[in-house]
């Protein structure tokens, strides 16, 4: 709150003992740890048997999704405590300003989060290490993944919890309810790479969610053009989302998610949409990893809502005739959607005073 950093115990038994079983391998090295032996442990961490896991540079629910299959590898297949390496490379989230509230000297995952383990994470000659296990889809195996990395692998370090506090208390301070959250991925999908995909007219979320003029919308977008687009198309709905920096299409290129320049900002941006999207009622989105993860956590965390999925894949074939010509493909996508939803605006003032034999017609 405004003025204290709050605790209380974990109340569900199975949670606290399953994060006891994890604490006592990552910090002295023992499995099944009981309640009766968690805190009376004298052995020392033996650091020689580990598995480790460098870090990947991409969107933030790639990001950790990579870490936390490795972590469930460990602890489930190899029984073993598990570390993070820093090889050197900065960590795309981290900061090497070092005026930055967010800057460490390690500049990688420790600079938001706690430590996981006592062992030594600094191993420059190694480029890139990784051991994964895909949890499967069953529900405690899937409860087990929620609580393994939201409650123990990626717990924000206490200043980060105190900055993102106050950070929606600042920009979202009112939010109304029910709402529907709706993540609009742009940027660099305008690049013919993997996974291939289109930018889709907000229109097309609109319709597949089921919207309605009116209904509050926390809106998720890495792109400019979709807020452009909202404002010039779509004031009938009550959007909610950040006035701050954003992608404009493929100028930045590709798996560049630091449109501000600033890091620390970026990640108060992320956790705290984050956290705001997972409060609405229902869900629109194309594909994406953010999104995934997100209502992974929602439905493990069991909030009820309904999620809308709008298929913005595109075939291989397709996106590879513009290989080399980003920008023409990007200037492709905006000019159908200005085009589509222009002539939808159109229609609908036409369909609203024209009736034939009896129906509404939309002239597209």
């Amino acid at each position: 709150n405004d003025t204290h950093y709050c605790f209380s115990p974990i109340q569900n038994e199975e949670k606290a003992n399953f994060l006891r079983r994890i604490h006592k391998l990552q910090w002295y090295n023992q499995q099944n740890a009981t309640n009766s032996s968690f805190f009376s442990s004298a052995n020392e961490m033996n650091c020689s048997d580990i598995d480790m896991s460098t870090e990947i540079n991409s969107g933030m629910g790639a990001s950790t999704t990579w870490l936390g299959k490795a972590f469930w590898h460990a602890f489930f297949v190899s029984k073993k405590p598990f570390q993070i390496i820093h090889n050197n490379r900065r960590w795309l989230y981290s900061t090497g300003n070092v005026s930055s509230w967010a800057y460490c000297e390690s500049e990688d995952t420790r600079c938001y989060f706690l430590p996981i383990n006592p062992c030594p994470r600094h191993f420059p000659d190694i480029k890139k290490q990784h051991l994964e296990t895909k949890p499967s889809r069953k529900w405690h195996d899937r409860l087990y993944y929620h609580w393994m990395s939201q409650d123990y692998l990626f717990r924000p370090l206490q200043h980060f919890r105190r900055k993102l506090y106050l950070f929606r208390r600042e920009h979202f301070p009112n939010l109304t309810f029910p709402c529907t959250t709706m993540h609009v991925r742009r940027g660099d999908v305008g690049v013919p790479k993997p996974p291939f995909r289109r930018y889709a007219a907000v229109q097309e979320y609109i319709d597949v969610g089921y919207i309605q003029p009116g209904d509050t919308i926390v809106l998720l977008t890495d792109d400019q053009s979709t807020i452009d687009e909202v404002k010039k198309y779509h004031p009938q709905y009550n959007w909610i989302y950040m006035d701050r920096p954003r992608v404009k299409n493929v100028e930045a290129g590709f798996n560049n998610h630091i449109p501000s320049g600033d890091e620390g900002f970026e990640m108060l941006v992320i956790y705290t949409e984050w956290n705001v999207a997972s409060s609405c009622n229902k869900v629109v989105h194309g594909q994406s990893g953010f999104v995934k993860a997100l209502m992974e956590t929602m439905e493990m965390e069991g909030k009820n809502f309904t999620r809308y999925y709008l298929n913005t894949a595109v075939s291989k074939a397709e996106a590879k005739i513009f290989e080399g010509r980003d920008h023409e493909r990007a200037q492709l996508f905006l000019k159908t959607i200005a085009n589509v939803t222009g002539s939808i605006a159109t229609g609908e003032t036409i369909a609203a005073s024209s009736n034939t034999n009896g129906a509404n017609k939309t002239i597209l």
